[in-house]
């Protein structure tokens, strides 16, 4: 420990050492080439001792090499120091142009990134600072600041809203009073409803949800389902699940400051469904089950119109809410997951005429498959790379030759 309170540490297992601030936030990490056949200044094969002295100077024991390195902090080491100090004991407005320097020298160092974020937040400057959180992965920061941004507009546009609401609730209150005996509320009230096929499917779906077990049944016996309402309601679903990944907050997905492919999110996804309605039809089929392939397919994508009723508004809501509201928002996206586990139960139970312990049964052993069947398609790809591979080697081989 230096007289700053920095921490250093050698790892003798990854050869590294590696700086901490006195709060254990890492600052620097650093090691040699270990495969370099001959000593070099500066590079560390085994560190495996190490002090410091009044200076702030590092003495490293290389075991490999036999040798005490001696390291003085740089520039850029030494600013470091100077900014992330200044942050340690609170003084954010004084840190903001060391670590501004410390920026100009490495655009990207994060720590520079968080103290400037930490400076800006200390300034008042809430939206540049959630910006700069942001940059840096900070959550907590983030929401902190996010949740400054949002009082403040609440607190500006609170008398405006107030007023919309008030007038927008009298106006409907007087319109449903001097229209609740017309001719158009009447005739609106006792409209032919859409008797298409396609449109009496999809509307199922709402009725799956209040009622699932005579649901999922009228899908297997009375033809509630079809192949265009179930495709419909897989592509909504998967879009759905796509929107949820790459749309919730950062305060609630801190991934999304990676760049999501979706694409490769909507070929989990699919795989995944696939895969338990292969092996559930599969189990189904030797457990006394009486659903057919097509049934198991409907009732598997009709199971998942929760991710496009709840999904999709959750993740709205997702971009206006902080930590401080995370219980609702973790009750909300549990309770979605649950509904979904829910819903599949129902859909075996109701579509395979089981008893609860048989679709319990049912559920396992098709989840049981499932893994099987991932292990078993891993296994044919790799060996079918293998094989490709030693066919290639032969051909290099007999043409070379």
């Amino acid at each position: 420990m230096d007289s700053d309170g920095n921490i250093t540490a050698v790892d003798s297992t990854l050869k590294y050492v590696n700086q901490y601030d006195s709060s254990g936030n890492l600052l620097f990490f650093w090691g040699g080439d270990v495969a370099a056949s001959a000593t070099k200044l500066g590079v560390v094969k085994t560190p495996s001792a190490i002090a410091t002295n009044s200076k702030n100077e590092l003495f490293i024991l290389d075991e490999e090499n036999n040798a005490v390195q001696m390291f003085r902090l740089s520039e850029f080491g030494a600013m470091v120091h100077k900014a992330n100090q200044l942050t340690q004991e609170g003084k954010y407005e004084e840190s903001e142009k060391p670590w501004e320097e410390v920026l100009r020298l490495n655009a990207f160092y994060t720590p520079a990134v968080l103290g400037l974020a930490k400076a800006a937040y200390k300034k008042g400057e809430y939206e540049k600072a959630q910006k700069l959180f942001y940059e840096a992965g900070f959550v907590q920061g983030y929401s902190d600041a996010y949740w400054q941004v949002r009082l403040k507009w609440f607190q500006q546009h609170f008398p405006t809203l107030m007023n919309v609401v008030l007038i927008g609730g009298i106006a409907l209150y007087i319109l449903n009073k001097a229209t609740k005996r017309s001719e158009w509320r009447r005739r609106w009230r006792h409209r032919e409803r859409s008797k298409k096929p396609l449109v009496v499917q999809l509307k199922h779906a709402f009725y799956i949800l209040k009622h699932p077990i005579d649901g999922f049944t009228a899908i297997r016996y009375e033809g509630k389902g079809s192949i265009w309402s179930s495709l419909i309601m897989l592509v909504l679903a998967v879009v759905s699940f796509g929107v949820m990944r790459a749309g919730t907050s950062f305060t609630f997905n801190p991934s999304v400051v990676l760049d999501i492919n979706l694409v490769t999110v909507f070929i989990q996804f699919l795989v995944v469904w696939v895969g338990w309605v292969i092996s559930n039809y599969l189990i189904s089929t030797i457990y006394r089950g009486e659903g057919r392939f097509r049934d198991v397919v409907y009732g598997s994508t009709y199971a998942l119109f929760p991710f496009v009723l709840v999904g999709l508004p959750l993740t709205l809501i997702s971009n206006v809410m902080t930590l401080s509201e995370q219980s609702i928002y973790n009750f909300l996206s549990i309770g979605l997951m649950v509904w979904v586990a829910a819903l599949i139960f129902w859909k075996v139970q109701g579509m395979q005429n089981y008893s609860v312990g048989e679709a319990s049964m049912n559920i396992f052993l098709s989840l049981v498959t499932m893994t099987i069947l991932g292990v078993l398609i891993f296994i044919t790809f790799g060996l079918t790379n293998e094989l490709k591979d030693f066919f290639y080697s032969v051909y290099q081989e007999v043409t070379i030759r």
